[in-house]
């Protein structure tokens, strides 16, 4: 994993939004959300506030699209209204994720080892939750159906509701980040 890090951000960017869009897939690949978020966080961690929105946004392109590109395809629509619901949706939910970067950046550069990795789940949380709002509420991206074929984790659901499932996918792939990072510094 510590290899990912030596990657060229955008391909760090790119790496984690495949990640996480594949995790929805009816393939049983749910773990991947697990880790999927590592080199995003990364990322955000070495970025400049502009870098991290433009990273968001990316990586909530690559994201929605591996994850969403059925949702035309089941309309029975005509072609051009297929693709043209799909790219503004989209487009629309990247700028979620541009938002995510954004108010990780405010927190300053020599504070984000510890307490931006500590706010990162709340931050993804609070946007899937203001994601889920209005006429254009979107809560099919909730992190926690990526965990549907996982019976005995999404249980807390009945408790915490599936923010509940997400806050516990983002902290896992934050303590793991953490442990990579720890053990490369012994290691050097």
């Amino acid at each position: 994993m510590k290899i990912i890090f030596s990657l060229n951000p955008l391909l760090q960017t790119i790496l984690s939004g495949i990640l996480i869009g594949i995790a929805y897939h009816p393939l049983n690949v749910g773990f991947l959300a697990m880790i999927g978020f590592i080199p995003l966080i990364n990322v955000f961690h070495n970025g400049s506030m502009r870098d991290n929105v433009i990273k968001g946004y990316i990586f909530g392109l690559i994201y929605n699209l591996t994850a969403f590109y059925w949702i035309g395809a089941n309309s029975g629509a005509s072609f051009l209204t297929v693709i043209s619901s799909l790219i503004a949706a989209v487009l629309y939910l990247s700028s979620y994720w541009s938002f995510v970067g954004f108010i990780f950046s405010l927190i300053p550069s020599d504070w984000r080892k510890f307490v931006g990795s500590s706010f990162l789940p709340f931050i993804i949380v609070t946007m899937e939750w203001i994601r889920s709002f209005g006429p254009l509420g979107f809560p099919w991206s909730n992190l926690a159906l990526t965990q549907s074929k996982y019976i005995y984790l999404i249980q807390i659901m009945e408790i915490t509701g599936t923010y509940g499932v997400s806050f516990i996918i983002v902290s896992i792939n934050v303590i793991i980040y953490h442990s990579i990072k720890k053990s490369s510094l012994i290691k050097n």
